[in-house]
């Protein structure tokens, strides 16, 4: 299912439908937290949502509970 939904959520945001990419992204991030990339793809639907306050409160639950990732604390 996570490679269907993954192709699903890139399709979206090819497409410019960043909402629809974003729900799925959140939810393949929540299910594989380890995964930089559905992360950074999230965070990318909603800086094009200009969903700024979504945006730094999902970047800095990161950094809270990853505070050695050095790279969270430039997006």
């Amino acid at each position: 299912l996570d490679g269907q939904d993954f192709r699903l959520a890139q399709q979206y945001y090819q497409t410019g439908e960043y909402e629809k990419a974003a729900v799925i992204y959140k939810k393949l991030f929540e299910e594989n937290q380890r995964n930089d990339y559905f992360f950074n793809q999230y965070i990318e639907c909603l800086l094009s949502l200009e969903e700024y306050e979504v945006c730094e409160k999902t970047i800095a639950r990161r950094i809270k509970k990853n505070p050695e990732l050095i790279q969270l604390y430039v997006s």
